[in-house]
């Protein structure tokens, strides 16, 4: 059975649909915490990997996002009735340290595989129709690493995702968000702030899996709520609008 909520709102909202949709070689997200977007991409992976296209690389910072990513995948491949191997968890050696990996394999022959950010990993990879994600990339050691060996994934038909909140505008992710706006590399570029996430319907998605009741002023109500759990104004603009915090997050 699919997601059903009975909110009147399509199961992805249009920023995560927007952002499936996207075809650029190299896509870029700036975005508000806890918006979904992560959720929402792994519908359009376990899709994309199902119908055989590609195998899909998921990194990020930690194990937990790792793991959280290729659960939901698990999670949408059962809802939209995808048939998929149960999760594979295995352990890998790089650098003389274990990694853990997740997967799930699909009849196509195609996989999804999360595995935590390390540049070496992505050396051997880049077969036509490959696809890189890289998560709360901000937060990634060594991002400039990881992205020049992503980049190349990209020659052969290969697609490089790169998502994160903000950590700092002197941080490597910032960087190149700056250099994208500037035209000095040819990325695709989505901004999605907590205001942007509301007015596709957040508030009121949040309102019907918490099971409160829709009135008048909710959405307000609700995001003002968000912002003053913050103790000062930089760090909820940096989490939520997606503007960097001035001299911080630099690695």
């Amino acid at each position: 059975m699919m997601h059903q909520y009975n909110d009147g709102l399509p199961i992805l909202l249009s920023y995560q649909t927007d952002w499936n949709a996207e075809t650029a070689e190299i896509g870029l997200c700036e975005k508000s915490r806890r918006i979904g977007l992560s959720w929402g991409d792994a519908a359009e992976r376990v899709a994309y990997a199902a119908e055989g296209r590609g195998t899909v690389y998921y990194m990020s910072y930690n194990k937990d996002m790792t793991e959280t990513y290729i659960t939901d995948c698990a999670d949408w491949a059962r809802q939209i009735g995808e048939v998929a191997s149960e999760i594979i968890e295995d352990e890998i050696i790089v650098d003389e340290k274990e990694i853990k990996r997740f997967r799930i394999d699909f009849p196509s022959s195609q996989s999804i595989i999360a595995l935590p950010g390390n540049a070496r990993m992505l050396r051997s990879k880049g077969r036509p129709g490959d696809v890189v994600i890289i998560d709360e990339a901000a937060f990634c050691d060594d991002l400039d690493e990881l992205l020049k060996a992503a980049v190349a994934i990209t020659q052969w038909g290969g697609k490089v995702r790169i998502i994160s909140t903000h950590n700092g505008d002197e941080n490597p992710f910032n960087e190149l968000i700056t250099d994208v706006r500037a035209g000095k590399v040819p990325y695709a570029l989505h901004r999605i702030t907590l205001d942007d996430a509301i007015e596709a319907g957040l508030a009121r998605r949040i309102c019907t899996v918490k099971g409160d009741t829709w009135r008048p002023g909710y959405a307000e109500a609700w995001r003002e709520a968000q912002f003053r759990k913050y103790r000062d104004s930089e760090a909820a603009d940096e989490e939520l609008l997606c503007i960097p915090r001035h001299g911080a997050g630099a690695w």
